[in-house]
Formats: structure tokens, sequence, C-alpha cells
């Protein structure tokens, strides 16, 4: 963590510190979130009080590292349009930043610079599905397992996830008692 943050210091328009430690960071908050539901499962108030103290900063924190790491990336992004790593990195940022339609966007592009690689089309697959995009994420994962047959459980859990949604959303048709 110190040397991210040294490196920051150091070159602040370099693009992966913020990154890497906003994910650092993101790592002790959720070990700090399970510790404070195994205290609050328990009834331990106290211990949940104490380390409650500097979550809310600790998430800040992340949270303007990314937007700040979000700038690069997109300078990246756009000096090399042809760089599906950096493309990939840049779509993620905008994930990780809330801007999913943009994701899908940058994402929908790499898939076009590389459409059989499986990493990109897993993370295409699972973000059309996180944005409802259920046919479109449901074609890429059976593209995907065309590619590479052991993503078979990927895509399963993918359809078992799609009809979870679908009975959510519960589109059986409605009988108006008016009808005759």
């Amino acid at each position: 963590i110190k040397a991210y943050r040294q490196g920051i210091r150091v070159e602040p328009s370099a693009t992966g510190p913020r990154a890497n430690l906003a994910e650092l960071l993101q790592r002790e908050l959720d070990a700090r979130m399970q510790e404070i539901a195994t205290a609050q499962r328990i009834n331990d108030a106290a211990r949940v009080q104490k380390l409650m103290r500097g979550t809310e900063e600790k998430f800040r924190e992340i949270e303007q590292l990314r937007k700040e790491e979000l700038t690069n990336f997109a300078r990246d992004a756009g000096y090399a349009p042809d760089n599906a790593m950096v493309q990939y990195r840049y779509g993620l940022a905008l994930y990780r930043n809330d801007q999913l339609d943009d994701a899908v966007n940058v994402l929908r592009k790499l898939h076009e610079l590389e459409p059989r690689t499986p990493i990109y089309m897993i993370a295409l697959s699972r973000l059309l599905q996180t944005t409802g995009q259920y046919e479109e994420a449901l074609k890429i994962a059976e593209k995907l397992l065309e590619i590479e047959p052991q993503h078979q459980g990927f895509v399963e859990e993918l359809k078992e996830q799609i009809k979870k949604q679908g009975a959510e959303q519960d589109p059986t048709p409605r009988i108006d008692s008016s009808e005759g």
C-alpha cells in the first residue's frame, strides 16, 4: 500500500497505481466487513463499533482512487484503441465506476477486436447479464463454449441466473376478471 501511494506521488499520471491501491484497500474493506458481520452475529456491539471506525473513509478513498484512475484509463484507451488489454482494463474501470452503458460499449468493441478471447467474452457476457441484456449475454456465452468447452459450467450458471431473473420479472400474462 505504501509503495502504491509513493508511486502516485512520484508519477501522478501513471496508469495502474490507483487501481491497484484501490483493489488492495477494497480487499481490506471486504475483510473488515466480514469481521463486522461475524461480530453482529454474535451480538458483540463493542467490536462492531470498533470495526466500523474508518470504514466510510476507506470506502470514499477507494471511490476517489477509482474515479481518478478512470481518467488515466480513458486517456490510454484513446491512445491505444486497438490494444485489447488496454480496452479491457478501461471497460472494467468504467464498470467499477458504475458507468455500465459505457462499459458495455467498450467491451463490445473489445469483443470485435478479439472475438475469441475467453476472458473478454466472459466479462462482456457477465456485464450484459448485469444490464439485463440476457439474450446477447447468452449468445456470447454459447460462442465461448465453441472455443473452450470447459466453460460449460459458466454457461449453465448464466442460463440458471437468466431463468431466475425471468421468474422474478414474472412475464406470466395476467387474465383480467372482466374478460370473457
